[in-house]
């Protein structure tokens, strides 16, 4: 692994990409997404001018090359809204850390009949809306993707959990076959 931007511009002829950022990852910035000051207060005389409240936004993707810089600011990203991680999901996130890949796992419901295994994260959005569309949207079990090339004995631990909850989803319904109708139905 080229670990040092000298060893990139020896190797790749350029150390900077279209943006001027170094090609290094671990060299690069990786800025706030969104800086929201509201409301910021000027002095009618122009003598000082006061952040109220500032809200940052932080892209969670960029924690793993800037633990070290963001340390003092944030330990742990909060959970989105109303939603707790369960067991799955946690061990998930704690392989994703590990890693500049992605790796991510929604469980939506443990009674679900469809669990996807996703490669890339455009894929996985197109298709759980699919299946939505279809109107299976109760009966999807999960939301998540491996992409970013994970290794892969991350891939097979990903893998590994969703087909664990895929076995344990099995116990809350029986499925049977319509042969007539040439298709599957699910009871």
């Amino acid at each position: 692994m080229v670990d040092n931007e000298e060893d990139y511009e020896l190797w790749y002829g350029v150390n900077e990409d279209i943006g001027g950022q170094p090609i290094n990852p671990s060299q690069r910035d990786y800025p706030e997404e969104v800086i929201e000051i509201y409301p910021l207060v000027v002095m009618n005389d122009m003598s000082g001018i006061y952040i109220l409240d500032l809200a940052a936004k932080l892209d969670s993707c960029a924690e793993f090359v800037m633990h070290t810089e963001w340390s003092d600011i944030i330990t742990e990203f909060p959970p989105f809204f109303g939603h707790s991680a369960c067991a799955e999901e946690a061990y998930i996130e704690s392989l994703d850390e590990r890693t500049g890949a992605s790796l991510k796992l929604t469980v939506l419901n443990r009674k679900g009949r469809i669990w996807t295994l996703v490669a890339g994260g455009g894929a996985s959005v197109i298709y759980a809306d699919i299946i939505c569309d279809l109107g299976f949207s109760k009966a999807l079990g999960n939301y998540g993707e491996y992409s970013g090339a994970p290794t892969q004995d991350l891939t097979q631990k990903y893998a590994e959990t969703v087909v664990k909850l895929l076995l344990e989803s099995t116990k809350y319904y029986e499925t049977s076959v319509d042969h007539w109708r040439g298709h599957s139905q699910l009871h």
